[in-house]
This record gives structure tokens, C-alpha cells and sequence, in this order.
């Protein structure tokens, strides 16, 4: 009897561990995805066309429009003061990425590469600065 009362500590011990089983990680303990997601393809096509700038989040912008022609070329129409100022330049796309060269303006030459985050027939909406941009269609690409 008394050797039953030396295992009992350990019999008991050992009835209190659970046993282990292997789970799938639920959704609450798996590491969280902090990859951004992947841009949507951008059509080239769809850039063609003027756009009228809409809103920037944080930021004021006085009201311009963009024009993007077919072969490369780049049209900005300004209203500031009452009066309209137009300049030229080239753009490029490559992927997500616009760049606008612009050799004159009302502040001079002017280089921007801006992350396009959406582009539809309707909406065009780059990011310039970490400050979002929103534009509308006003005349489709001919």
C-alpha cells in the first residue's frame, strides 16, 4: 500500500498534461500578410485622353487638367489668379509608373514619376508624394 501512495504524485502529474496535437494555425494566430497587394495591370490605352483634377487627399492643388496624346506628349492646362496657362511635355509609362517631363511651366521645368494605383475609362488616380490624386475624364482619346 504504501508503494501505491509514492506513485500517486506521479500519476497525477502525469494526468494533468494534456497531449499535444498538431493544428493548423488558425486565422487569429497566423502571421498577418504585410505585403501590399499587387497594382492591377495598367492600360496604357486608357491613359489617353484629358483629365480634369478632381480631389488630393491633405493637399490643395489649384484646378488643372492632363492631357495624354498617343504619341508620348503631354498637355497641362492650369487656372490660377483668373487666368490660363497652358505647358508641353513628354510622359512614359512603364507598369504602374508615370513620368511627366515638363520643359516649361509656370514654376519652370518640371520632372514628376507618379505611382498610378487606379485607371478606368472613368477615374485615374496616381499618387504623387505620398498625397493621392483623383481625376475625370472629361474627353476620351481619339
Amino acid at each position: 500500500m504504501r508503494r501505491a501512495y509514492l506513485f500517486l504524485p506521479l500519476v497525477l502529474l502525469l494526468a494533468s498534461c494534456k497531449p499535444e496535437t498538431a493544428t493548423a494555425p488558425s486565422a487569429s494566430t497566423a502571421p498577418a500578410n504585410t505585403q501590399p497587394a499587387a497594382p492591377e495591370p495598367i492600360d496604357g490605352s486608357k491613359l489617353i485622353g484629358v483629365w480634369k483634377f478632381k480631389k488630393a487627399a491633405e493637399a490643395y492643388f489649384a484646378p488643372f487638367n492632363l492631357e495624354f496624346l498617343k504619341d508620348g506628349k503631354l498637355q497641362m492646362t492650369m487656372q490660377s489668379d483668373g487666368k490660363e496657362s497652358k505647358s508641353e511635355g513628354q510622359y512614359t509609362l512603364k507598369g504602374n509608373e508615370l513620368k511627366m517631363d515638363m520643359p516649361s511651366g509656370p514654376k519652370g521645368p518640371n520632372s514628376r514619376t507618379v505611382e498610378i494605383l487606379k485607371l478606368n475609362d472613368e477615374v485615374l488616380i496616381f499618387e504623387q508624394d505620398k498625397i493621392k490624386m483623383e481625376f475625370r475624364r472629361v474627353k476620351p482619346g481619339s
